[in-house]
């Protein structure tokens, strides 16, 4: 017999069919906090913390646009209903076994949300590398005051990330991470890598 307080999965659908609001703001707040944790991790590897160039709407809304955080979600999501279908149909709830089910329910939960904080932190790790080694990417940026450039050298500048306030960019000649507030840029041109090459040939 099952216990009644024991929510199969298509009770957990029903619910949220009959709830869609929830549902939006539980899929807005997941994709925030994966949108977080991935500027995080990422400005973690340069000394600095997001926290203090972003806003908390910059991440409400970076985390439902950006395609990354949309398809770590989405696998997540899809992972927790596989847990539940496979639970469900290789150890049905009974009330001898209700704890033991809730038991794997917990552990597999936590598994998923460790290997998604491991790819996240690989994914980071990952473009810390190309971004301070192998940029496949420059940045040209123009300030407003006297049009002056952020960096006179050529091929000097990376862009990291931007947030609604700041563009944060790696200066190569002197291995510096430079915060420039986006009201002071009057315009950022994204040279291509392979583009630079084609032209030096």
């Amino acid at each position: 017999m099952i216990k009644e307080n024991e929510m199969g999965v298509n009770d957990i659908f029903d619910y949220f069919k009959n709830h869609p609001l929830l549902v939006v703001t539980i899929s807005t707040l997941s994709c925030a906090i994966i949108g977080f944790w991935l500027e995080f991790t990422l400005l973690q590897n340069f000394g600095l913390n997001i926290g203090m160039f972003a806003s908390i709407d910059y991440f409400l809304l970076a985390g439902v646009t950006s395609p990354q955080v949309l398809v770590i979600f989405i696998a997540l999501a899809l992972s927790n209903f596989l847990k539940m279908k496979i639970i469900k149909q290789f150890c049905p709830v009974t009330e001898k076994n209700g704890h033991i089910h809730t038991f794997w329910r917990q552990v597999i939960f936590i598994a998923i949300l460790v290997l998604a904080a491991c790819i996240i932190y690989e994914n980071s790790s990952q473009k810390y590398q190309t971004i301070v080694s192998n940029p496949e990417q420059y940045a040209s940026v123009l300030l407003r005051t006297n049009n002056e450039r952020l960096s006179d050298k050529t091929n000097d500048l990376t862009l990291i990330t931007a947030t609604d306030t700041f563009m944060i960019f790696y200066q190569h000649s002197t291995s510096a991470v430079i915060a420039t507030p986006t009201e002071n840029i009057s315009a950022v041109s994204i040279i291509n890598k392979n583009v630079l090459s084609g032209m030096s040939k």
